[in-house]
């Protein structure tokens, strides 16, 4: 293996994970927003399902967007 092979490895390992990392924080996050806002005591619980059903995947979209960005800027450092 040269040694440009172990640097591009190393440069999507840390994708990868900047990524799974942003993709579980955000939707872990949108989900706890959503179960905040909807309460556990509501009438409608439909109404709470979807809305922290929509928190969750919106949260997941926008830990997608901080993780590749912030992947991008660490790949452009790892060597």
């Amino acid at each position: 293996m040269r040694v440009t092979d172990v640097s591009l490895l190393k440069k999507l390992i840390a994708m990868f994970a900047l990524l799974a990392a942003g993709f579980i924080g955000g939707s872990l996050l949108g989900f706890a927003l959503g179960y905040v806002v909807a309460g556990e005591g509501r009438n409608n619980i439909h109404g709470g399902a979807i809305l922290v059903g929509l928190l969750t995947v919106g949260g997941a979209v926008a830990g997608l967007i901080v993780g590749t960005v912030t992947a991008y800027r660490v790949g452009r450092r790892v060597s």
